[in-house]
């Protein structure tokens, strides 16, 4: 997830802020590099089941809290396509 952070800011600059939702504390700790994403632990499992997510899934939220893009797997291509048609891309 964090490599489709990277790349969506690489193409779109100090546009999008980054997080990671993870299902258990194991899985921060398998996340050794933050400093693109903030990491949050969603311990009941309930962010996950109200979006019917799975592990990998990719979500865009505007910021008037609507979900603009909804992709499971995460593709960062797609993501990428998704955001030019409304942004600029740095060249």
């Amino acid at each position: 997830m964090l490599k489709i952070a990277e790349e969506a800011d690489h193409a779109f600059p100090n546009v999008l802020c980054a997080h990671v939702i993870l299902k258990t504390e194991s899985a921060a700790a398998a996340i050794t590099d933050t400093s693109r994403a903030s990491a949050w632990i969603d311990t009941s499992g309930r962010v996950h089941q109200k979006l019917h997510a799975t592990d990998g899934s990719l979500f865009l939220v505007r910021p008037d809290g609507y979900i603009g893009y909804r992709c499971q797997p995460a593709e960062a291509n797609d993501l990428v396509s998704y955001l030019g048609r409304f942004l600029i891309r740095k060249n």
